[in-house]
């Protein structure tokens, strides 16, 4: 079985330590991630004054706009994304507007149309393929609406020297298994350069109690938070090996399936192609015990939340012939070549 995650590989590369640590924090009693030195690391990756942990990267987007905006908001979102960039939004009283993605994955900002209920946006650097930041920047700024960052998948990515989690007023970052610097859990940050959103989220995941607001409990523990830091000192070997795992994959399917568009530096969260025939190849992968996944069947709008029936034609096209491959850095060599031998026999 070639697995589309491999985290008893990670694991085996740090429990050991983890574990010693792990005895010297509950030893002494320290049971919150403030005992750690994780937020460096993640001010250090993002070029962020500031950072708070949360238990997931929905919880901060939720808190990072309700800081920001009033509830009743329209924030613009892409069509395509995964379930929580728009869950938060409503989540946090606000309204998500869906606009149609470009074939990068990326929103279209061409496609925007900012009303006088218009509070801010939401762009996501989808599967670690960052998002002309300078652009989206320039864009909120023009029509006066703050410019959110959902950063999940594209931890360590960049643009033009620009890094993911540090454009936009603040962002938001995933540490859950599937992601570049993975935790056996869900872990998520806000981070930003103003002092101000900082202390409002940084009180509202401890329920609010400073400031008064209806806040959450999203403080995590260290146990979940030493993962992390284990996690981040693997990042650029990690990195590096998505990175040849990708190269050899755009070299031995570029004649056979449509490799999408890309730019500045990917994190290789994911690793998507696209073909017509992508049931069919799902399918015989899966027989030849090859785990592969679809992100995602369905655009934001069509879900049962929201119901809306305008037509998003990029977003189908894209979300009904992608296809995942296996691209974790623990996947020997030999596995991912034998997963591009599968891709090549199953369109012989």
């Amino acid at each position: 079985m070639i697995k589309f995650v491999y985290l008893d590989r990670h694991w085996t590369n740090i429990k050991k330590h983890y574990y010693e640590e792990l005895d010297d924090l509950w030893s002494q009693g320290k049971v919150v991630y403030e005992d750690l030195n994780v937020v460096d690391l993640i001010k250090q990756h993002t070029n962020r004054k500031y950072v708070t942990l949360t238990n997931s990267c929905t919880d901060a987007i939720t808190m990072m706009i309700e800081a920001t905006v009033k509830p009743g908001a329209e924030i613009i979102c892409p069509a395509y994304s995964y379930y929580a960039t728009a869950s938060a939004i409503t989540r946090a009283g606000c309204k998500p507007v869906f606009v149609d993605v470009d074939e990068n994955y990326h929103i279209n900002l061409d496609k925007v149309d900012v009303g006088p209920n218009t509070k801010g946006l939401i762009y996501v650097s989808l599967f670690g393929n960052p998002m002309d930041y300078e652009a989206v920047n320039n864009f909120c700024k023009t029509n006066n609406i703050i410019c959110f960052e959902d950063a999940a998948q594209s931890f360590g990515a960049s643009f033009n020297k620009a890094k993911s989690g540090s454009a936009g007023l603040c962002s938001a970052l995933s540490f859950s298994p599937s992601k570049p610097s993975p935790t056996f859990g869900f872990l998520g940050a806000m981070a930003t350069d103003d002092k101000m959103l900082f202390d409002q989220v940084n009180d509202a995941k401890k329920h609010g109690i400073n400031n008064g607001s209806v806040g959450l409990n999203s403080n995590p523990s260290s146990a979940l938070v030493l993962q992390l830091q284990h996690s981040m000192k693997l990042n650029e070997m990690c990195q590096q090996h998505r990175t040849d795992h990708a190269k050899a994959y755009d070299e031995g399917l570029k004649d056979i399936v449509t490799i999408p568009p890309r730019q500045g530096k990917h994190s290789w969260s994911k690793y998507v192609i696209r073909t017509a025939h992508r049931n069919k190849l799902m399918n015989f992968l899966n027989q030849q015990k090859i785990q592969t996944k679809i992100h995602y069947v369905k655009l934001l709008p069509q879900y049962k939340m929201y119901h809306k029936h305008k037509l998003y034609p990029v977003a189908s096209k894209l979300a009904d012939t992608s296809l995942s491959l296996p691209i974790d850095p623990w996947m020997t060599n030999s596995e991912r070549d034998m997963v591009i031998d599968c891709v090549r026999q199953c369109f012989k």
